[in-house]
């Protein structure tokens, strides 16, 4: 079965109310933002309206908490993220981010079988920090020099 939002085989399948079925990390994310069903448009919704379609089973990872607050102060923010081994750079917006990628993937993993350790976690955020923060006008530098090696070759070609 494919999820309609990240075009992929399902995991760890969701559904809502109106039993459209999603990732539970795609749904998650979705509702985050938009309180509607992605396909349908039934509204409101909200994380709680998630309903497991996997048998959860009990495995290492611990219950934890979010404790995002609507705004605590930065040294408190600091002190959370060094606790899950985040890092504590950047932005106050940018850190508030990190700490709610790490429990969103958190709660994920808490529903798998073979769940990532909290430290495999901290390096997932990071990798998709990466990812959503990459500037658009960055080229990757191998990626120009084989684009360029490409092309003489078509003018070589062409001659």
């Amino acid at each position: 079965m494919e999820c309609s939002i990240c075009k992929d085989t399902i995991q760890l399948a969701h559904s809502l109310p109106c039993n459209d079925v999603f990732c539970y990390i795609c749904i998650k994310r979705h509702l985050i933002i938009r309180s509607y069903c992605p396909l349908c448009f039934l509204s409101p919704l909200n994380s709680s309206d998630l309903i497991n379609l996997e048998d959860i089973k009990e495995n290492m990872l611990p219950d934890i908490k979010p404790s995002i607050k609507a705004k605590m102060n930065e040294p408190v923010l600091r002190k959370l993220l060094k606790m899950y081994h985040l890092s504590t750079t950047g932005d106050y917006n940018r850190m508030v981010w990190r700490l709610k990628e790490y429990f969103l993937i958190y709660s994920a993993e808490k529903l798998k079988d073979l769940p990532k350790s909290p430290t495999g976690i901290a390096k997932l955020v990071d990798t998709n920090e990466k990812l959503f923060f990459k500037k658009e006008n960055e080229v990757d530098p191998m990626l120009l020099i084989k684009c360029f090696r490409k092309l003489k070759e078509k003018i070589n070609e062409r001659k």
